[in-house]
C-alpha cells in the first residue's frame, strides 16, 4: 500500500485511516450486503462468528458446536394479533442453525430449531414459524438438487447455465415461499440480475468500449450502496491529496486535523491528528537517537559487539516500546 510522505521524514498511510473512517461512514450498518454472487450457493451463511453470548440450544452439542458461545440473532417476533412477523431476520435465525449442517444430522439441526420456536413464540405465530422453517428447509434441499444439476450440465455457456439457475431459483422460491420470497431475496435476486447483465455487457462484441463503459456505470447507479462507496473512495482520495499538499508546506498535525474536518467529519480529522502527532513525536525521538548512535559509532574503538550493545542501550532509552524499537532498527542505516 502506498503511503503519504511526512514532513518529518516518515510514511504514513493516510489514504488506510481515511479508507477506514469513511467506510464506516458510508456502510449501511443494519443491512446486510446482497450475498448474490459471494455467497456459495446451497451453503449456509456464517452468521454465528459475530454473536458472543451462549445460548445455543441444548439439542445441539455445544461442547463440539460451531455455535459454542454464541446465541441466534434476535429475529423471532410475534405483531400485535400474535402472528409471526416474517421479516429477513426470520431467515438469519434459520440461517444460523443450518451452520450445523456437516457438523451434525439435519435431523438434529431441524430439533434444534424447532425446541428454538418453541422457547421463543407462542401460537399462533410458533406454528407459522414451524411451518415457515419447514418450507425453508425444503427450498434449501431443492435449491441445493438444482444447481447440482446445472452445474454438471456441460452443454450450455456460463451466461445460458447462469440465467437458466436465476430462472429456476426465483421459480423455487415462488413455489415454496411464496410468503417471503420478494421481502427475502429481492435485493440478492436483483444483484445476481445485475452481474448477469455485467457479463452480457462484457460478452457482446458490438460494444464499443465507451459504450460498454456507459452501460456498466447505467447497472452501477442502480447500487446504493455502490454509489456510497464509491463516494466514499472519491472521498478518501480528495482528502488524501489534501493531506499530502498540506505537509508538503509544512503544515502542523493541528492545521492538518482542522482542514480535514472540514472537508470530512470531527472523527475522522480526529484519528488523522492523532497518528500524524504520534507520527511527529517518534520522528522526533528517533533523530534524538541518531545523534547519541552516530556518536557512539565514531567515539568508539572496541570491538563491534560492545558497540551493538551501547547503541541498543540507547535505543531501548529512546523505545522502550519493543515493536517501537524494532521500527527504529529496522531504519538504521547499515
Amino acid at each position: 500500500m502506498s503511503g503519504t510522505h511526512l514532513r518529518w521524514g516518515l510514511v504514513l498511510p493516510v489514504s488506510a485511516l481515511l479508507a477506514t473512517a469513511a467506510f464506516y461512514a458510508a456502510w449501511p450498518g443494519e443491512h446486510a450486503m446482497p450475498l448474490a454472487g459471494n455467497q456459495e450457493r446451497g451453503k449456509p451463511i456464517e452468521l454465528a462468528q459475530s454473536f458472543s453470548v451462549a445460548g445455543a440450544p441444548a439439542h445441539v452439542d455445544a461442547s463440539a458446536s460451531r455455535l459454542s458461545g454464541t446465541t441466534p440473532p434476535d429475529g423471532l417476533r410475534a405483531d400485535a394479533d400474535g402472528h409471526l412477523i416474517k421479516s429477513r431476520r426470520v431467515r438469519d435465525v434459520f440461517d444460523y442453525f443450518l451452520i450445523e449442517v456437516g457438523e451434525t444430522s439435519m435431523k438434529q439441526v431441524d430439533d434444534a430449531v424447532r425446541a428454538y420456536i418453541e422457547k421463543r413464540l407462542n401460537d399462533p405465530a410458533r406454528q407459522e414459524a414451524i411451518d415457515l422453517w419447514t418450507r425453508y428447509r425444503h427450498y434449501r434441499e431443492a435449491e441445493q438438487k438444482m444447481t447440482a444439476s446445472l452445474t454438471d450440465s456441460s452443454n450450455q455457456s456460463s451466461l445460458d447455465r447462469m440465467q437458466l439457475m436465476l430462472a429456476q431459483r426465483t421459480r423455487l422460491r415462488e413455489q415454496i415461499l411464496p410468503d417471503v420470497a420478494s421481502s427475502w431475496y429481492h435485493d440478492e435476486e436483483q444483484a445476481d440480475l445485475d452481474q448477469m447483465e455485467r457479463m452480457q455487457i462484457g460478452a457482446d462484441n458490438s460494444l464499443t468500449p465507451q459504450q460498454r463503459q456507459a452501460r456498466l456505470a447505467a447497472i452501477d447507479s442502480r447500487d446504493p450502496t455502490l454509489m456510497k462507496a464509491q463516494a466514499a473512495g472519491n472521498q478518501i482520495n480528495t482528502l488524501s491529496q489534501l493531506v499530502s499538499t498540506m505537509q508538503k508546506a509544512n503544515s502542523t498535525p493541528e492545521e492538518i486535523g482542522a482542514a480535514v474536518a472540514a472537508q470530512s467529519d470531527p472523527e475522522t480529522a480526529q484519528r488523522l491528528q492523532q497518528s500524524l502527532q504520534q507520527e511527529a513525536d517518534w520522528s522526533a525521538r528517533y533523530t534524538s537517537y541518531q545523534t547519541e548512535r552516530e556518536a557512539i559509532i565514531d567515539s568508539t574503538s572496541g570491538n563491534a559487539t560492545e558497540r551493538a550493545a551501547q547503541i541498543a542501550q540507547v535505543r531501548e532509552r529512546y523505545f522502550p516500546n519493543p515493536a517501537e524499537a524494532l521500527r527504529a532498527q529496522a531504519r538504521d542505516p547499515q
